[in-house]
């Protein structure tokens, strides 16, 4: 009884490394300096039913100055009474896919 292992498939081998170096890669992101922000950020996390929204609002509520929430993005249309910027910021799936693909 004899047991054959099969041979790896290697994806690179040096003596390859060639036709690797001639393609354009990008490996440096530029990075620059920040100032600090004054703002904190608090993530709520649990499961559902534990009372996030509760605590969110009730932070929200004792002490607007300092507790805000986050507007997220959406690509839905916008409903009656709705205001951009108020629950939702509206934009499009091409602007929103584009910020994206720039970050």
């Amino acid at each position: 009884m004899t047991i054959s292992k099969k041979k790896q498939k290697k994806m690179y081998e040096t003596k390859h490394s060639t036709e690797f170096d001639k393609a354009e890669l990008s490996l440096y992101e530029e990075v620059t300096k920040m100032p600090p922000l004054k703002r904190k950020t608090i993530a709520l996390v649990g499961c559902q039913g534990v009372g996030r929204r509760t605590l969110k609002a009730r932070l929200i509520n004792s002490n607007p100055e300092k507790f805000a929430a986050v507007i997220p993005y959406t690509t839905r249309p916008m409903r009656e009474l709705e205001e951009n910027g108020q629950n939702y910021w509206f934009t499009s799936r091409e602007l929103k896919s584009y910020g994206f693909e720039t970050r």
